[in-house]
This record gives C-alpha cells, structure tokens and sequence, in this order.
C-alpha cells in the first residue's frame, strides 16, 4: 500500500469515527441524588435495597404464595409478555444472519420439437446464485444492536408485566382478609344492635320508652344488615378479579386472618441508582432510548455506498446455440458499490425523522426516572402515615368500645337515652372499619414501595 492509499484509508477511517456510525450507546446524564424526593430517608448502600428481596421473603403467606404461583404461571398477560420476547429473539436472529450470504436455486429447462426434422432438444440450466452484503458502513450492525435493544424492551417489559403481577394478586389478597376482618365486625355489630332493639322493645312495654326510641334502633339494626350486603358485594368483586388473574372461572376464596400474617418490618429502599438496576420500566425506557440511538445511526449509515459481492455457478447444457450432452459448468463473480445520489431527500428526512425519536425517547427516560421516585416517595409516605395512624386508631377503638360497653348496660339498668346509645355504637362500628381499612392501607403502601423499587422483577 503507498502512501496515498494509506491517507485515504486513514481519512475514512476517521470520516466514520466522527460520525458515530459504529459508537455504541452510552447514557451519560448522571443520575440525581434526591430522586426520591426529600420525605425519604436514605441508606448507606443500595445492595439493601428492598425491591431485590425475593417476593416469597416479603409474602411468607403459604395461600398468598400458592395464589401468585398460580398467577405467574397461568396469567394472560403475563404469557403474551413472552411470546412477545419469543418475537423479539426471532428478529434479532434474523438480523444476525443478514452478515451472511443469501443462496437461491432457479433451475429452468424447456423442451424444443422441430417439424422439418423430426428431431426434439431438451435444455436446462441449474443455477445457484448467491448475495453477500459487506457491512463495511455500519448499516447491519446497527440493525442488530437495534434489535438487541428491542429484545432488552421486550424482556423488561415481560418483567414490568410480573411485577405488577405480584403486587396486583398481593393487594387483592389482602382485601379479601380486610374485607373478611370488617364482615366480623359489622356482624356482631348487628347482633349489639338486635340486642339493643331487644331491650328497647322490653322497655317500652315496661313504660319506660316509646315508639320513636323503638323505630330509631330498628332503623340503626336495619343499616347495619345493609351495610352487611354492601360488603359480601365487594367481596365478591374482589374475588372475581382475583380469579380472572389466575385465569380462573370465579370460585371461593378464603385468605388467613390479619393475626396469622408476618410482614416486614424494615425497609431499606437504597440510593437513587438502585432504580436503574431493579425498575423494569426504567429499564425498559433505557432499552427504548437505545433502540432509538441505533436507528438514528443506521440512518446515517444509510448516506454511504453498499457493498455488495454477487455470483452464480450451476450447469446447463446450452452453450450459445448448440444443445450440448453432458452438462458444462458455468459461472460468474460481480461485486457492486452503490452510492445514494438524489433519494427525493428521503434519506434527510429519515435521519431527522430518528433524531427527533431519539430525542423523544430520552425525554422518556429521564420521565421514567422522575416517576420511579416519585413513586417510592409516595409509597413510602402511605406506609409511614398508616403505622403512624395505627396505634392511635387501636387507641380510639379501645376507647369507644368501652363507651358502648358502658351505654349499652346503661341502657339496661340505668337512666339513659337510646340516642346515646345509638351514638356510641355506631362511633365504635366506624372506629372498628377505620382501623381495618387503615391496616390495608399499610400493607398497600409495603406492597407499593416493593414494586416501586422493582421487587418481583426476577432479576438473574
């Protein structure tokens, strides 16, 4: 090679590198340290992270564990994620092999009858011709990194699908158990009321009540058993939803109690980076991002010539105008170098095109980002506020059982009027349903913090 040969190669070589054509993708933004907002307290290292413990270590229930067995494995949604990667892998296959040469066989052959002689010819050639594109401008490359960006998607996306998955099949869980806890108490509640109606109706035929003190326990008992029919409708919602997840016709499902459940009791979430390792949908929008940097690059690669080495080889037995007998081998070799002149300025805008997707793309990510922490902080707040919420709602019950307690033997052996009596019964029903209802919400604010932090992901 002389010298000049040597320059030019050194200036294409060059001309490539600072057009990025083969770089590959690189996120670059540092990522912000006060991602999860300022109500969070952090921790030291995000090897703690909550989100990387194994589902069955946050939900130690034997029938909730059975329940999400049978979700991740029959779940609709969940198996489409999958065939959805089974796609994926089939075109990122496919891009694999265009480095290869492509073969093609077209054997013809035709019969010739010739009347002034009688005599009949037969000839036929068998070709095999094949292609081969060198990628010398990066066009395949970028179409295979393109595709193992979208296979990395695809993946994300099946455990975008799984977690949300676990978590879904976990809340309904456990409002079936809330929903359990607050039919208990509302059923005895109702039987206080019958004994309330009870002792009124034996007061008034003692003389010492009246018709309107009667009507308004009846009325009070009456509330409560509808109240009863609106609980067994929503339990029956939750459970249909839940069956449809399993991929089940509807049919009974009884959880365990609040008494026999064992949940964490610490949750470390770790720094703001633990998102970009555990979060599908953050990854899943990075995959995106790096999807759209290939296309743009194989949009500029599409400004440079295409090198393709061409050929055939076969036999036939037609040799200019002869019909010749045995079959004579022939072939051929060509090689053609084809350079975008004037493409009607598709190409520019193709390039633009992928640029501005690109941009989009980054906008998501980064989207994405500022959603997973505000999703951690908001999850870690309900929980917080709930435990808070917990002693002083236990507190509360303790103190209006003891006024229902105390009214209802008042009523009975004392001086005292059925409004006060309905009062602190129904102050002790709804304090009841506020301390389930908030336990639910503590345990959906767990649940909600793990998925924040990419828990149920099945990371390998």
């Amino acid at each position: 090679m002389n010298r000049i040969q040597k320059i030019a190669t050194l200036c294409v070589v060059l001309l490539l590198s600072s057009c990025g054509i083969y770089n590959r993708y690189e996120y670059k933004e540092t990522v912000r340290e006060d991602l999860y907002g300022t109500n969070v307290e952090m921790v030291v290292s995000d090897s703690l992270n909550f989100g990387t413990w194994d589902w069955k270590t946050v939900f130690t229930d034997a029938q909730l564990q059975a329940l999400i067995d049978t979700a991740l494995v029959r779940n609709v949604d969940l198996r489409k994620a999958h065939l959805d990667i089974e796609a994926a892998e089939a075109m990122l296959l496919s891009a694999k092999l265009a480095y290869l040469p492509s073969f093609a066989a077209s054997p013809q052959g035709s019969v010739s009858y010739l009347p002034s002689s009688g005599t009949t010819s037969t000839s036929y050639n068998l070709p095999i011709s094949a292609s081969w594109e060198i990628d010398i401008f990066g066009k395949l490359t970028n179409q295979k990194r393109g595709a193992a960006a979208l296979l990395d998607q695809t993946r994300e996306y099946e455990q975008a699908v799984r977690c949300q998955l676990i978590a879904s099949v976990a809340n309904l869980y456990y409002t079936l158990m809330t929903l359990d806890e607050q039919l208990v108490i509302t059923r005895q509640t109702e039987v206080n009321y019958q004994k309330s109606v009870a002792i009124t109706r034996d007061l008034k035929e003692a003389g010492q009540s009246n018709d309107v003190a009667l009507a308004q326990m009846e009325a009070s008992l009456l509330s409560v058993t509808a109240s009863l029919r609106d609980l067994e409708y929503q339990r029956a919602q939750i459970e249909n939803a839940l069956a449809l997840l399993l991929f089940e016709t509807s049919h009974p499902i009884q959880p365990a109690t609040w008494e026999e459940q064992q949940l964490p009791e610490a949750f470390p979430i770790g720094i703001p980076l633990t998102l970009l390792a555990n979060r599908p949908d953050v990854r899943m929008a990075e995959a995106a991002l790096a999807q759209a940097f290939y296309e743009t690059n194989a949009a500029r690669s599409a400004f440079y010539p295409s090198l393709v080495l061409s050929g055939s080889g076969g036999w036939t037995n037609v040799i200019g105008d002869m019909v010749v007998d045995p079959a004579k081998f022939l072939g051929s070799a060509l090689a053609s170098l084809t350079q975008p002149l004037f493409a009607q300025g598709k190409l520019t805008a193709q390039l633009k095109a992928s640029k501005a997707k690109q941009e989009q793309a980054t906008l998501d990510f980064e989207q994405a980002l500022l959603n997973a922490g505000n999703e951690v902080n908001e999850a870690f707040m309900l929980y917080q506020v709930s435990l808070n919420k917990a002693v002083l709602l236990e507190e509360q019950v303790a103190a209006l059982k003891r006024a229902a307690d105390q009214t209802a033997w008042m009523m009975e052996y004392g001086n005292l009027t059925y409004l006060e009596v309905i009062t602190a019964q129904q102050s002790y029903l709804s304090a009841q349903l506020a301390a389930s209802a908030n336990r639910l919400e503590m345990v959906q604010g767990m649940i909600s913090l793990y998925s924040a932090l990419g828990g149920g992901s099945d990371r390998k």
